[in-house]
């Protein structure tokens, strides 16, 4: 969502929204099965998938005035699910099963707000960036021999989950919230409690889960099963004033203190939580059984909220704060 650069938009009575929204559900399975009497079973998936999300709101240069609120949203929400499965089962011969799922994610959400940007709101201003994921990919292998061939169940598993939300006010940009009126509650990181003056934010929510088992199974030969998860994850995540003037609980017009209870926030938070599991299974009635599992988590975090040469005044108080909530399992 790009509002026209120098473009001027009014709201004389009510308040001005500025939207831009995805929201997105996707489910994704892929199995194989094979099976021979004599001779040998092989089945095979591989299951890759590239996912990648731009989401932004541009108001560079732009004037927006309102009677009421002035609401700034970059929403971006998903709920992605990938199954992979390969079975192959051998009544006298060897029986061979493989799953390479491969999923890459890539996601910005922006708002951004720069040059002689100005918002004038007799009541309340919020502007953020707001980003709530759950991906869970899950693998599996088998492969069963009942005569004496030999059963063999791999699956190798790689997520790549890349996250980037920012919200900026710079270069001379001008807001101005006279604080009247109730808090904006709408916004989807201020809290129930909602804000009231001007909010800035940058807030993301992600879940992954990877998730893969491999088995194996011959009653008189050999049997052997891999697991190999790898999962690489990266978020970045900012709220910036930089150059910018903020002022909450001042009179629009005048830009004189008003009577009103007013704040300025500027916070960015991440909750984060990445599931890494596998297991290998392993049993030989005539031979050897072997079972390997490598998993591997690769985690990335930069979080943070920014003021700089900026002139930021509130009737009550000025928050620049950032958060973070982890859970690693492994």
């Amino acid at each position: 969502m790009t509002v026209p650069p120098r473009a001027s938009i009014t709201a004389r009575t009510g308040s001005v929204n500025v939207l831009a929204d995805s929201d997105s559900v996707m489910v994704n399975g892929a199995i194989a099965a094979s099976g021979a009497a004599s001779g040998t079973a092989v089945g095979a998936v591989v299951n890759v998938n590239v996912f990648e999300r731009a989401v932004g709101v541009n108001t560079r240069d732009a004037a927006i005035k309102a009677k009421k609120d002035l609401i700034s949203q970059a929403l971006a929400k998903d709920v992605t699910v990938i199954v992979s499965m390969a079975a192959a089962g051998s009544g006298e011969s060897n029986a061979i099963s493989g799953t390479i799922p491969v999923v890459v994610s890539r996601s910005k959400v922006k708002n951004i707000n720069e040059g002689g940007f100005t918002a004038n709101a007799d009541g309340s201003i919020g502007i953020e960036s707001n980003y709530d994921s759950m991906l869970v990919d899950a693998g599996g292998g088998l492969a069963v021999s009942t005569g004496s061939g030999v059963a063999v169940g791999a699956t190798i598993s790689t997520l790549v989950y890349l996250n980037s939300i920012q919200t900026i006010i710079s270069e001379k940009a001008r807001l101005v919230a006279g604080a009247a009126g109730e808090a904006i509650t709408s916004l989807r990181g201020a809290g129930t409690a909602g804000a009231r003056g001007i909010y800035v934010g940058a807030n993301g929510r992600e879940t992954a889960v990877l998730a893969s088992l491999a088995a194996s199974g011959s009653l008189s030969g050999s049997a052997g099963a891999g697991v190999i998860n790898t999962l690489v994850a990266s978020n970045i995540i900012g709220a910036k004033v930089s150059g910018a003037t903020l002022l909450a609980g001042f009179d629009p017009d005048t830009g004189m203190k008003t009577a009103n209870i007013g704040d300025v926030t500027v916070e960015a938070n991440d909750k984060a939580t990445m599931a890494n599991a596998a297991g290998a299974l392993s049993i030989a009635g005539g031979s050897a059984g072997v079972g390997a599992t490598i998993v591997a988590l690769v985690f990335s975090q930069k979080v943070s909220a920014l003021a700089e040469d900026a002139v930021i005044k509130a009737t009550r108080d000025v928050k620049v704060k950032s958060g973070t909530d982890n859970n690693m399992w492994l």
